[in-house]
C-alpha cells in the first residue's frame, strides 16, 4: 500500500466515523469513494436458512435495478447470496471474477447496468451476527462504478482495512433496515408480511423485502408473473392511494385471497431517519377453506348484493363464528364488518342474522 492509499484509506475513516445517528446513509458510499470509485450502492441481509427474507436497502440505486436483483430467480439468485455466506467480514469481490459463466449470464441484473451508466460491481461482506431465534444474519453491501471505472487491484486490501468502520457506521446510519427504534423491525421478524421503504417526499423506493415482490407478483393487474416494472407500478398506485387514506385491499381473482396494504409514516424525528419514510407493509390473507362459501350456492335474494355482501352473508348463515371472529378471518376491522352487516339487513329487508339466516335457508 503507498503513501497515496493510507491518505485515502484515513480519509474514508474519517468521514465513517463522522456518520451518525439521522445522516443520509448514502455518505458511507462518500466515505468508501475515497478508496474506491463507488457511485452506487445496495445493502442487503442474508440468512442461509430463510433466502425468501432477502431485505436491500438502495443507495442511489435505479428502482428497476433494485426489482430486478430482488426479481432474479432462486436458481441464479442463491450462488450469488452463497459468497456473502461463505466470506469473511471485510471479503471483497469483482463480480468479473467471482459471478462468470452460466451465474453471470442468469443475473439479469448485471446486463442491465449498461444501461444505467453503471459499470463493474463487487460486493463487500459488512458483518454477520447472531441473532436470537433468527441464527447468523450476513450484511452485503454490493457496489457498483461508473460505465467504464474498474476497481483498482488493492481494492480488496483498503475494503478489508476499513471492515470496523463500515460495520460501525451501518449500524449508525439512518437505515430503517437497523434502526433500533423503528416499527420495521417487529414487521420483519413477520415471514407472512412484505414491507416497502419509500421517501415520503420522493417517493424513491429505499428497501424492499422479497416477500413484498412476490407478493406484488402474485396481485399485480390480475397476473401471477413477476414482470419488470411491477413495483414501479405497484409503488406509483401507492403514492395515490395513500393521500387517501392509511390502508387498502387488492382483491385475488379467487375471490377467496387478498392483498391488505397499511401505510406507517415514519418520521425521521421518532424513528432516527434522515428523512420521513412511508412503510407500507403487505399482508396477504385468505378464507379458511372451511367458511368458503360454496360457488354453486346463490339464489335470487343473493343477487340483490354486491359481490363481496354476498360472501358476508353467506357466512353470516353458514358459520357460528361472531362478528369480531369472523371480521378477524376476513382482515378487516369489527366496526367495518358491522357496517356491511347493516347495508345487508338494509338491502334484503330483515332484521336480525338469525333472520337472515332464515330468509336464506327458506329461498334454497
Amino acid at each position: 500500500m503507498d503513501d497515496r492509499q493510507r491518505r485515502a484509506l484515513r480519509r474514508a475513516a474519517q468521514m465513517l466515523s463522522r456518520v451518525a445517528a439521522g445522516d443520509d446513509p448514502t455518505v458511507i458510499l462518500d466515505a468508501l469513494a475515497q478508496c474506491v470509485p463507488t457511485v452506487a450502492g445496495l445493502l442487503s441481509v442474508v440468512r442461509r436458512d430463510a433466502p425468501q427474507l432477502l431485505i436491500s436497502h438502495a443507495m442511489r440505486l435505479p428502482t428497476e435495478l433494485l426489482e430486478g436483483w430482488m426479481s432474479t430467480s432462486s436458481e441464479h439468485l442463491e450462488p450469488a447470496l452463497r459468497l456473502v455466506l461463505e466470506a469473511s467480514p471485510g471479503g471483497f469481490w469483482r463480480d468479473a471474477d467471482a459471478i462468470a459463466g452460466p451465474l453471470r449470464d442468469g443475473l439479469e441484473v448485471l446486463q442491465a447496468l449498461d444501461a444505467f451508466g453503471l459499470g463493474e460491481g463487487a460486493g463487500y461482506k459488512v458483518h454477520q451476527r447472531m441473532v436470537p431465534g433468527r441464527g447468523t444474519e450476513h450484511v452485503m453491501l454490493a457496489l457498483l462504478t461508473e460505465r467504464g471505472t474498474q476497481f483498482p487491484t488493492a481494492a480488496p486490501l483498503l475494503m478489508e482495512a476499513l471492515v470496523d468502520d463500515v460495520r460501525d457506521a451501518v449500524h449508525r446510519a439512518s437505515l430503517p433496515l437497523v434502526a433500533s427504534r423503528s416499527i420495521l423491525s417487529q414487521i420483519v421478524e413477520e415471514q407472512r408480511l412484505g414491507y416497502i421503504c419509500l421517501a415520503r417526499k420522493s417517493g424513491a423506493v429505499l428497501e424492499v423485502n422479497q416477500r413484498a415482490l412476490d407478493l406484488i407478483a402474485r396481485y399485480h393487474a390480475g397476473r401471477a408473473t413477476q414482470s419488470r416494472g411491477a413495483l414501479l407500478d405497484f409503488v406509483s398506485s401507492a403514492q395515490r392511494l395513500t393521500a387517501g387514506g392509511g390502508s387498502w385491499q387488492v382483491g385475488h381473482p379467487d375471490r377467496f385471497a387478498a392483498l391488505e396494504v397499511h401505510v406507517h409514516v415514519l418520521p425521521k424525528e421518532t424513528h432516527v431517519l434522515h428523512e420521513d419514510v412511508h412503510l407500507l407493509s403487505m399482508r396477504e390473507w385468505s378464507l379458511p377453506s372451511n367458511l368458503r362459501p360454496c360457488r354453486a350456492e346463490s339464489s335470487p335474494i343473493l343477487e340483490k348484493l354486491p359481490e363481496r355482501k354476498r360472501e358476508i352473508a353467506l357466512l353470516l348463515a353458514r358459520s357460528s363464528l361472531t362478528y369480531k371472529e369472523l371480521a378477524y378471518q376476513l382482515h378487516i376491522s369489527p366496526n367495518t364488518f358491522r357496517t356491511h352487516v347493516q347495508h345487508i339487513y338494509s338491502l334484503l329487508g330483515v332484521q336480525s342474522r338469525a333472520g337472515l339466516t332464515k330468509l336464506l335457508n327458506d329461498r334454497a
